[in-house]
């Protein structure tokens, strides 16, 4: 028994186990691997989310900081008589300085906050639908001979975030959409509730306004299945 107890002993002694301050580093380097592992998770979900809102703001951006492309951008009506169509499009993308850009940009955060459009079919759907539909209404209906800004497609978009918005009951979504409704109206009927002429040095389109919730009931169509899948998704 005597050397059997010896030989454990020396057994044990000849065993080499790690530190407890070798173990905490060990948890350490795990947990830090974990955490970093999971913010390149979450940032690469975050910009895949954000995407197409990302992509408006730094395109926006470097079109406003070279004014020959902002002039060679811009809705032209006589240049769009000469079958010059993408400027139905691109016009959007152009500005009438940086506090426009600013205006329109924030509108687009508050649609992002309800519900971004998000990189997918009805995404994309949604992006150049708007675009087309609100181009139309201004080569149309417009009275400007120029236009710029994204307010059009935008005043479509925050009613369609807030018809997808999980946080919305059906009361917070038909206060929000009647205030976007009650903004265009107000626009149709000239009133300036908020000076935005002066802030921008250029006239509010109405018919940019007026179709962008046109294009509302273009687009519902396509987002229909997307719409129930999150409502569903959030009574779960």
């Amino acid at each position: 028994m005597a050397l059997f107890s010896k030989k454990s002993e020396k057994d044990s002694q000849s065993k080499t186990y790690p530190k407890d301050a070798d173990l905490s580093q060990i948890e350490i380097n795990n947990k830090i691997g974990f955490v970093s592992n999971l913010n390149r998770q979450s940032f690469s979900k975050w910009i895949h989310t954000y995407a197409i809102e990302i992509t408006i703001a730094i395109v926006g951006s470097l079109i406003l900081l070279i004014p020959s492309l902002t002039l060679s951008l811009q809705f032209d009506r006589n240049l769009v008589s000469q079958h010059h169509y993408w400027l139905l499009i691109t016009g959007q993308w152009t500005h009438f300085g940086w506090t426009h850009w600013v205006l329109d940009f924030i509108a687009i955060i508050i649609a992002a906050m309800l519900s971004p459009i998000g990189l997918n079919k009805q995404g994309m759907i949604q992006l150049w639908l708007s675009f087309i539909v609100v181009g139309i209404g201004i080569w149309i209906m417009g009275d400007s001979t120029y236009y710029r800004g994204i307010s059009g497609v935008v005043y479509g978009w925050i009613v369609l975030a807030a018809l997808r918005c999980v946080y919305f009951d059906t009361l917070h979504k038909v206060i929000f959409i009647s205030l976007a409704v009650l903004k265009v109206a107000s626009d149709v009927m000239g009133w300036d509730l908020f000076g935005i002429p002066g802030q921008i040095g250029a006239k509010v389109s109405v018919a940019a306004h007026v179709f962008g919730l046109i294009s509302v009931l273009l687009i519902i169509p396509f987002q229909y299945k997307s719409m129930n899948r999150n409502i569903s998704n959030n009574k779960t």
